[in-house]
């Protein structure tokens, strides 16, 4: 059977509330066929880097989980009420949230 690739796939991530949303433009996987079939390890190290770069525009970032959680407490004390916070902003919000200016090494002293 020959190597058919989907042109495009799109980037998904599962929500906690088990709902998929579509995230950020579709990834097309047609750059990456030809050199996989010649060499594989090297196109799926490049479409990972790839995929990697896409959701890091689409997800917060934080160096650890206790950033991450000061970003999302930040965002709960300024908009108490999640349900009035427009989905589209949510990230946006929360990755602004997350504190990038403190010393990493100062604060575990």
């Amino acid at each position: 059977m020959p190597f058919v690739a989907a042109p495009r796939t799109p980037l998904t991530l599962t929500l906690v509330a088990r709902r998929a949303r579509r995230f950020g433009p579709t990834l097309s996987v047609t750059p990456y066929v030809d050199e996989f079939l010649s060499s594989p390890k090297s196109a799926v190290k490049k479409l990972t880097a790839r995929i990697h770069l896409e959701l890091t525009k689409v997800t917060v970032n934080a160096p650890d989980w206790e950033s991450r959680h000061a970003a999302m407490m930040a965002r709960k004390i300024l908009w108490p009420d999640d349900r009035k916070l427009p989905l589209e902003n949510l990230r946006r919000i929360d990755q602004t949230c997350v504190p990038t200016s403190l010393s990493w090494s100062a604060r575990s002293s």
